[in-house]
């Protein structure tokens, strides 16, 4: 019981209340080794100890073997008392890794039922791997619109840093079909040019989140 008070001792006065200079190391992970690292140096310190009296004197009185600092038996005793600590902290640490794991696979699986897979769906529907977006009648460009604007909390970084030059072509094309305009091919093209990027860029993430949960990828 004394050997274990100096072990919490000797942690409490090394686990300082913020770890900056092990910022890679997980909490769980530090205290195992302020818990172990007390009985590693009392076993360093007992095995130098006999290796020098091997070396030094061949046999040794049995009254001086007992003043070694502390004994294999109590050396038991103590890694008894402190390996479910440590046992119960590693499962700890376990188990909220994997609740995380857990965690990222329903964030991508809602990212994936509520923008990723919907634009697949209505891509293969508009037979746009070979139909032009941008010759396509305004009531179903506005579909692609209504996706992004009602999903675009669910699109990667890069997708909604798109979204705003897609609204402004959309609205440029729009005026130019309605009035007929001389730029209407020119906003066709740009409106065509936008929508590739922002296509390219969600199959890319979409494929991505498939290998993430293992699920099949499509071809694109």
């Amino acid at each position: 019981h004394i050997l274990f008070l100096q072990v919490l001792y000797h942690i409490r006065s090394n686990f300082p209340a913020s770890r900056p200079h092990l910022p890679s190391i997980p909490a769980p992970a530090h205290m195992f080794v302020l818990l172990f690292r007390p009985i590693s140096l009392i076993l360093v310190v007992q095995a130098t100890a006999m290796a020098e009296c091997k070396i030094g004197r061949k046999s040794m009185p049995t009254e001086q073997i007992s003043k070694f600092p502390l004994s294999f038996d109590q050396i038991i005793s103590a890694l008894n008392v402190i390996t479910p600590f440590a046992s119960a902290i590693i499962l700890f640490y376990l188990a909220s890794a994997k609740e995380k794991r857990i965690s990222k696979a329903d964030v991508y699986r809602e990212r994936l039922q509520n923008y990723y897979i919907p634009f697949y769906q209505m891509y293969c529907r508009g037979y746009l791997f070979h139909y032009p977006i941008q010759d396509m009648p305004f009531e179903n460009r506005g579909l692609f619109l209504d996706l992004f604007s009602k999903n675009i909390q669910y699109m990667d970084a890069k997708t909604q840093s798109l979204y705003p030059r897609y609204y402004r072509a959309f609205l440029a094309l729009m005026e130019a079909d309605e009035s007929n305009a001389d730029g209407l091919e020119s906003c066709k093209s740009e409106f065509a040019d936008i929508f590739q990027q922002i296509t390219a860029s969600t199959f890319s993430e979409y494929k991505h989140l498939l290998r993430k949960l293992k699920m099949p990828v499509p071809d694109i």
